[in-house]
């Protein structure tokens, strides 16, 4: 199983990707999620 860092710097946009997508299905782990002010 690959291990997922996701980053975007709009709060919803990062969540909306936790949940919609089936990372278990897919075979990733979602370890953790971050904000990019930049």
């Amino acid at each position: 199983m690959y291990k997922v860092l996701l980053v975007d710097d709009e709060y919803m946009i990062l969540q909306g990707l936790k949940v919609i997508i089936d990372w278990q299905e897919l075979g990733f782990e979602v370890v953790a999620g971050k904000r990019s002010v930049a």
